[in-house]
């Protein structure tokens, strides 16, 4: 049954859901509404909140990559997709996926993303970091995609000259071109099992040319944020160049 027959006002709560596309509108619809005092309240809350997803589609598309990654039932999944941005991102900032149990963890950690401090206002502190230090929009776009531990690294010393926190953006993150010569099979990237940090390069490889070192953790290939070394591999497909960004934090 159509969620807008069971609530009030319905013409307003239909006109709303009906500027959605179909996928985001289903996931509005698809939870219970029978214990809820307030059916109008709830729903404008999830509309709300889809909105905002609506206008961050980066924040939507990581949680559809956490979740499918760390196997998530919907109760989770719902749960996750509730909290704000900033603590959404802190709770994805643990990947469970080599554990039993994912769902139950990240259930956990969505219960305690309310008192993280962590990530709220990340956004703000990264805009007031960049417009301080005067960094351009490729030192900006690197730092948006770094990890809380990486971030934090960069940012330790807000209140130094401008020039040395560029530096230190340069300096924990780096960002490699790798080619591969027609002869080359393989890229040469072995991650530690369960990660996206590198174990080691193979000899006479593309990314043993490239200078890539052990212990870097890939953050995204082709300015394209991963979670996956499948997804770095698809991304990589047959191209004969691609870039690699890497966080140097150990």
């Amino acid at each position: 049954m159509c969620i807008c027959t069971c609530i009030a006002p319905q013409e307003r709560v239909e006109y709303l859901l009906k500027e959605f596309p179909f996928r985001q509108a289903s996931h509005i619809m698809s939870r219970e509404l029978q214990s809820a005092k307030n059916k109008t309240a709830v729903v404008f809350k999830r509309i709300k909140e889809a909105n905002t997803e609506k206008r961050d589609p980066r924040t939507s598309e990581l949680i559809d990559k956490y979740c499918r990654k760390n196997r998530l039932d919907d109760d989770t999944e719902d749960r996750l997709r509730q909290l704000p941005k900033d603590e959404a991102r802190w709770v994805m900032d643990k990947d469970y996926s080599h554990m039993k149990d994912p769902a139950s963890m990240v259930a956990a950690r969505c219960k305690n993303a309310r008192g993280s401090e962590e990530y709220v206002g990340k956004d703000e502190r990264i805009e007031d970091f960049v417009r301080q230090n005067d960094l351009n929009e490729d030192e900006e776009h690197l730092i948006r995609m770094v990890d809380m531990k990486t971030l934090k690294k960069i940012m330790k010393y807000p209140q130094r000259g401008s020039e040395e926190n560029r530096d230190r953006v340069h300096k924990f993150l780096r960002t490699v071109t790798v080619y591969r010569a027609e002869d080359d099979t393989l890229i040469g990237l072995d991650f530690i099992p369960g990660s996206l940090v590198i174990n080691k390069t193979i000899d006479n490889t593309p990314a043993q040319r490239a200078g890539i070192k052990t212990g870097w953790r890939v953050l995204a290939v082709n300015d394209r944020p991963i979670s996956t070394k499948e997804e770095a591999a698809s991304l990589a497909g047959s191209l004969q160049s691609f870039t690699i960004t890497f966080s140097t934090v150990q």
